[in-house]
Order: C-alpha cells, then structure tokens, then sequence
C-alpha cells in the first residue's frame, strides 16, 4: 500500500473559515430574496407635473415628472393594487392591478387618452430575442411624439 501523502498545512486557517460564516449569515436576511419584485413609473403624460405611485397607503414612487421615468422601486411580490395620484395630493386620479412575481421588473405607464388619466402595467421581463433579430413592444392608444420616443429609447438603450 503507498504511504499517504501529508496535507498541507494552512497558514491561515481563518481565512477558509470566514467565506463559509457569511455564507451563513447571508441565509440568515430572510425577507429579501426572492420575495420582492421592482416596478418603476413613465410619466407620458402632457398635463401632470408630477405623479406619485401608492400601494397599500404607502408611497413609494414619488414626483415622477413629465417626460421622465422614476427609479426602481422595491414593492413584496403578489396581487398588488398601483394607485396614481398627483404629487402631494391624497386623491387617486388613476388604478391599475397586477400579479408580480418575485425577481420581476414593471413598469406603470401613465399617459392620457381622451383627458383621461390611464395607467397600464408592462411586465419588462422577457427572453432575449434570437440571434439577429429584436423585439419591440407596441401599446395602442397610448398618443406621444413617436420620434420622439424612438430617439428616447435609443437614447436609454446607448447608456
């Protein structure tokens, strides 16, 4: 039988040690992964200065200015009810529902129609297109400078 090799001996044993304790630790923020999804606002409207996203009586997209997209915002996965009011007002002037799943990137997108407040949802998440080709989504109804938002969206997609 061939003798046994001796193991090397660590220098600093800690060191392997440590990434297997954070490992530990990490399991231990329950809450956060993978319960929560992202959503965000365009305000594509020509007439409200400033919208505000409510869910649950708690505002968590603010000011959002015309012309402009909010950041993300973190909001628990579920059968969730988007409330759109004007900045600082407690008055819901548009609603939309959505399903969300966990890990899942929306986009609320308000725009008027007819001197209507609407307000659609629009599940981001998608797989890539094929090799050599692309994906485009169109919403009817929805009345802006086309070239505008054309220039706008090559514009996000450069950056």
């Amino acid at each position: 039988m061939p003798a046994a090799l001796p193991l090397p001996r660590l220098r600093h044993p800690a060191l392997l040690i440590a990434p297997l304790l954070a490992l530990g630790l990490l399991h231990g923020c329950g809450g956060s992964l993978g319960e929560e999804a992202q959503v965000r606002l365009v305000n594509a409207t020509n007439n409200y200065s400033g919208l505000d996203v409510v869910v649950d009586d708690e505002t968590i997209i603010s000011a959002t200015a015309i012309g402009s997209s909010s950041a993300y915002s973190k909001v628990t996965d579920g059968d969730l009810s988007f409330e759109l009011r004007s900045s600082g007002s407690s008055s819901t002037v548009a609603s939309t529902s959505a399903s969300i799943a966990s890990d899942e990137h929306r986009t609320l997108l308000a725009y008027v129609t007819d001197g209507s407040l609407q307000v659609v949802s629009i599940a981001e998440d998608e797989e890539a297109p094929d090799e050599g080709k692309a994906r485009l989504k169109v919403l009817s109804g929805v009345m802006a400078d086309l070239d505008q938002l054309l220039a706008d969206l090559a514009k996000s997609a450069a950056a």
